[in-house]
């Protein structure tokens, strides 16, 4: 279930639609780029975007009354007999912009039929990294050619809005990998839910040091929620409470954490190999990064190391202890006390 849910959140990362309405005076184009609408938006209305997606060669004159001129030779005129332009009717940034075809390059079988239609493109913005597009030309009639050219614009506007998706498309095998990692991790986590993780040691002045951990799965059924207790001879008290997830749009695994001070942690949680992950430990408002391996050898133990990263990037151990599970931890492990020294 936590699979598929982890596939079903890329495939909507990764998703791209076309849907066509035939009905009379339309021809609508929907799809979803995995960009944001401010960047979309330039990829309509600015000459070097449009270049880099549409045509080999434009520019454009964003005012009202002003044209896109483009040509699908980059050695042609954009005044000349290859040229297409389109006059911009009215436009709201980042929000539509319209069109109408004044020129269409010379032999153009349905040069003047398109004049007596008009393009409305909207954008609206899905989230962050997200942006619905729907281009609907307007004013088609039906029959003899008409029917033709909807036939025409309805492959070519397919095709172009294929371009366009693609300009903003994620590396199919980077998502893959992306994705793979995610579910690798959220797995290796999902083997902590059930019973409790502690740790008990002795220092060689005869401290006792102690450690208790419980993991439960979050509301969604897809997060994790963690509590943990740190004490001593004396008892335990409550050191931090943690949230692991996966961000819906990057489709990173992330956490969050606060501890009995009130000082939040965050960061990324990333796979170093089939066995272990590292937590980038870093709290906010403070210069203070660290780094966590967890590292799983057996079903019911892992080792936790917890390394310090100076300015130049250099790691310091400072704690390396092995956790072990139990179905409920000792009473030693359940004395709370308000705070230890």
């Amino acid at each position: 279930m936590q699979r598929n849910r982890i596939m079903n959140v890329c495939l909507m990362l990764l998703s791209v639609f076309l849907a066509r309405s035939a009905a009379a005076g339309t021809l609508v184009h929907e799809t979803v780029i995995d960009a944001p609408v401010a960047d979309v938006w330039n990829a309509f209305t600015d000459a070097d975007e449009i270049e880099s997606w549409m045509v080999p060669k434009a520019d454009i004159d964003l005012r009202i009354g002003g044209l896109l001129r483009t040509t699908y030779n980059p050695d042609a005129a954009l005044d000349g007999s290859e040229a297409i332009h389109q006059r911009i009717l009215a436009f709201e940034p980042e929000k539509m912009i319209a069109f109408q075809v004044t020129k269409c390059p010379d032999g153009f079988e349905f040069a003047e039929l398109v004049k007596d239609a008009w393009e409305v493109i909207s954008f609206e913005a899905l989230g962050p990294a997200r942006t619905k597009i729907r281009a609907a030309g307007v004013g088609y009639k039906s029959g003899g050619a008409w029917d033709q050219m909807r036939t025409f614009f309805d492959e070519g506007n397919a095709w172009t809005y294929e371009q366009l998706r693609k300009k903003f498309a994620i590396d199919d095998k980077a998502a893959i990998d992306n994705v793979n990692s995610t579910m690798q991790i959220m797995q290796l986590l999902g083997t902590l839910v059930g019973g409790e993780w502690i740790h008990e040691s002795t220092a060689p002045d005869g401290s006792i040091f102690r450690v208790r951990n419980v993991l439960r799965n979050g509301p969604d059924g897809m997060s994790i929620v963690a509590r943990g207790w740190l004490g001593n001879a004396d008892g335990m008290f409550e050191h931090g409470s943690t949230q692991v997830y996966v961000d819906p749009l990057s489709q990173q695994v992330r956490f969050f954490n606060m501890d009995e001070h009130g000082s939040i942690a965050e960061g990324a949680i990333t796979l170093v190999d089939e066995h272990t992950m590292e937590w980038d430990w870093t709290i906010r408002g403070s210069d203070v990064t660290y780094s966590v391996l967890m590292t799983f050898s057996e079903a019911d133990t892992y080792m936790f190391t917890l390394r310090q990263r100076s300015e130049d990037g250099s790691l310091n151990q400072l704690v390396q202890i092995s956790y072990n599970r139990v179905n409920k931890a000792p009473a030693r492990f359940l004395v709370d006390t308000t705070k230890l020294e």
